[in-house]
């Protein structure tokens, strides 16, 4: 019974690691020590859908984000080269910056993690109950058949 569980345990934070382990980590460490700027979106691309430049003590770094509300907007279609955008960054390391809201950038992680979550949960739990239904059926069939 404790096998099965930990399996899951390791494979759902095995997933939320990889899909959301970088976002929560640079939105966590914007927060603890957070300086907001301005940045001028660079480009615009499938992969990151916003990329910007954003200038602290005259050195020059870029950010990127795939999180529309994050900026503020319902969708990347309004934004062109060229804009402006709010860019939230660590004071003691402004390579780490968030484009827009690192509030909502985190928020918006752990209501995906949160949907993440209940799905794990339903699927270990229908996983477990075939599983366990098929080995009943199979440990019922091994013995009912008369040995040679």
């Amino acid at each position: 019974m404790i096998r099965p569980a930990l399996i899951w345990l390791a494979l759902f934070f095995g997933v939320n690691g990889f899909l959301f382990g970088a976002s929560l980590m640079r939105s966590l460490s914007v927060l603890q020590n957070r300086e907001t700027g301005t940045g001028t979106v660079i480009e615009r691309s499938p992969r990151n859908p916003i990329v910007a430049s954003y200038e602290v003590e005259g050195r020059h770094y870029t950010a990127a984000t795939g999180c529309a509300e994050c900026v503020g907007i319902e969708t990347f279609n309004r934004l062109r080269v060229g804009d402006n955008v709010a860019v939230e960054y660590n004071r003691a390391k402004p390579q780490c910056a968030v484009l827009g809201s690192a509030k909502r950038l985190l928020a918006s992680d752990v209501e995906s993690i949160a949907f993440l979550t209940v799905g794990f949960v339903l699927a270990a739990a229908y996983f477990e109950y075939n599983i366990r239904k098929y080995l009943r059926k199979s440990s019922g069939r091994t013995s009912a058949q008369p040995s040679a």
